[in-house]
Parts: C-alpha cells; sequence; structure tokens
C-alpha cells in the first residue's frame, strides 16, 4: 500500500474571464497520507473548490490546467478521460458535498438513491438495501428501515447530512472528499458528526472546513491556502500552535474561538486579495509594513 493517497504536485489551474485568465491555483502541492485525515483551510476564493473539482475531474468548461499533477494511488488524474474518471468515481474517489439538501435527487426516494449508487456491487437489491441500513445504523439514523422510502425532503438537513456520509461511505472509497461538510449544522449535531468522520478507522479523508476547531478536533495534518497558494502545510497541532506563515497566524488570530467573553472586536486580516488576474510575483501574502503586527518578522 502506497504512503500516500493523494499527491498532487505543482498544479495551475486558470479560468477564463473577460479580463484575462484568472489563475485559481498557482503551483499547489499537497499529500494526504494513506489512512490519515488532512484538513485544507482558507478564506473564501482561496481555491479550495476548485481544488476539489480538479480532483474529482469536475472542473468547468472554462477552466484549463496550466500543469501539475493528481495522482490516487500512483495513477495519474490528469489527462484520463471522462470513461475514466467515472470508474475512479465511487470507488476510488467519494465526496460529501456541502449542502446535502441539493446533493440528492427530489424525486426518488432515499433508498432508490443509495441502493442506484451500488451498481458496480454485483449482489441482490435485497443485500444491497440491507448494506444500506447497516450503514445508517453505522452513521446514527434512528428508524433507519423507515428512511428508505422517505424522499429527501422529507429529511432535516442534518439527518440529509448524515445520509450524505453513509452514501459516501457505501462506495468504500479509496479517498473520502469532505467539502465543509458541518457548515450548516448546529454545534451539537456538527461535534457528533466529526465524530462520526474520525470513526471512519483506516478511511482516508480530505476534510474543507473554514471552522478551524473542527480541523483541530479531525485533522492529523493541515494545510493553510491562501489566493490559490498553499502557504503552509504540517501536523495539525504544530501549524496551530506555532504558526510560521504571516497569514496562518493572522487566520489563526480572527478565529472567534480564541476571543474571551467579552473580549472585543474580532481582529481582522487588512488588505485586499490579490488580483489573480495580475498575480504579484514572490510571496502572494507580501503586506506592506503597516500590515505587519508587533512581533512579526513579516513574509
Amino acid at each position: 500500500m502506497a504512503d500516500n493517497v493523494l499527491d498532487i504536485g505543482d498544479l495551475h489551474v486558470s479560468y477564463a474571464t473577460d479580463r484575462g485568465p484568472l489563475r485559481v491555483l498557482r503551483g499547489v502541492g499537497l499529500t494526504v497520507a494513506t489512512g490519515g485525515i488532512t484538513g485544507i483551510v482558507g478564506e473564501s476564493g482561496c481555491g479550495k473548490s476548485t481544488l476539489i473539482a480538479a480532483i474529482l475531474g469536475l472542473l468547468p468548461g472554462n477552466a484549463e490546467i496550466g500543469g501539475g499533477s493528481i495522482r490516487l494511488d500512483g495513477q495519474e488524474l490528469l489527462g484520463l478521460d471522462e470513461a475514466g474518471m467515472r470508474l475512479l468515481r465511487g470507488n476510488g474517489l467519494a465526496l460529501i458535498s456541502q449542502n446535502p439538501m441539493a446533493a440528492f435527487n427530489p424525486v426518488l426516494t432515499i433508498g432508490r438513491q443509495l441502493t442506484d449508487i451500488q451498481y458496480r456491487h454485483a449482489i441482490p437489491t435485497a443485500l444491497k438495501r440491507q448494506r444500506i441500513v447497516d450503514m445508517f445504523v453505522r452513521v446514527g439514523i434512528v428508524d433507519p428501515e423507515r428512511r428508505l422510502a422517505a424522499y429527501p425532503g422529507q429529511l432535516s438537513g442534518g439527518m440529509l447530512q448524515r445520509v450524505a456520509i453513509a452514501a459516501a461511505l457505501l462506495t468504500r472509497p479509496r479517498l473520502l472528499i469532505a467539502d465543509e461538510p458541518t457548515t450548516a449544522l448546529d454545534v451539537t449535531l456538527e461535534a457528533q458528526i466529526l465524530a462520526l468522520l474520525r470513526a471512519q478507522h483506516g478511511t482516508t479523508i480530505l476534510f474543507i472546513s473554514h471552522h478551524l476547531g473542527a480541523v483541530a478536533t479531525l485533522c492529523d495534518q493541515v494545510a493553510v491556502m491562501y489566493a490559490g497558494t498553499v502557504v503552509e502545510t504540517g501536523p495539525v497541532a504544530k501549524v496551530f500552535a506555532d504558526p510560521r506563515h504571516p497569514y496562518t497566524r493572522r487566520l489563526i488570530a480572527a478565529d472567534p474561538g480564541h476571543l474571551a467573553i467579552g473580549g472585543g472586536l474580532l481582529p481582522t486580516i487588512p488588505g485586499r486579495v490579490p488580483d489573480l488576474t495580475q498575480p504579484p510575483s514572490g510571496c502572494v501574502f507580501a503586506p506592506p509594513a503597516a500590515w505587519r503586527w508587533r512581533g512579526d518578522a513579516g513574509p
């Protein structure tokens, strides 16, 4: 078994726009260790969603891959045709989408949809439905047999999120990509979902989130993205306790979890994200002296 399920090297992706190529990913490198959980954090627009789409082979028509490599268990995905990617999606790559409300067909029952995604398994339909029930129990869905007959609109957001996790795990993927899977959930349910993901022993997970606390709770490794680049990577405990990059320090300081009750205004990161149709040379987060906080040595 390979040390890394996923290896991304020097990945460049741009979108064609009226103002010229928008360089959304610029030299991104990332590895996800077999059986580990790697988190990706960064503000909106930093390139997280584009990175997911590139891995899954689902980039929009105006996207262009300008170079790099994406390897799943050593197999190069860039250049693989749609038929090849279809063979990988499910068993090789599975996605828990950010919005479970939009992840399912509203006119088909949950049981029908989760039976259909097992089309690669040459087993009777009754056994497929039993596998769904067993997985529902595993993810904490109450009265699982009855849920098979339910339509997506009859389930709450939290319940649908559990169904989405069950659907992804049913395919036994080599890499499970969880894209903001707790964004729409309350604090109690979020804690349950994180515990559920953590309990998937042996499942390799790429976890994307804005919530630094969730990443700290769930992940072994973390990659910090800013303006289309990875600015810092390392073990979660090390990066969060002793961040080396100025952007990572500011991102952690801006986390509401660091504020005491009545602690005043939430710190913000001044300035503007660079225009990625004309990205700067050198460090993409090269702030002027006025940005620097006392004790920062600069980028």
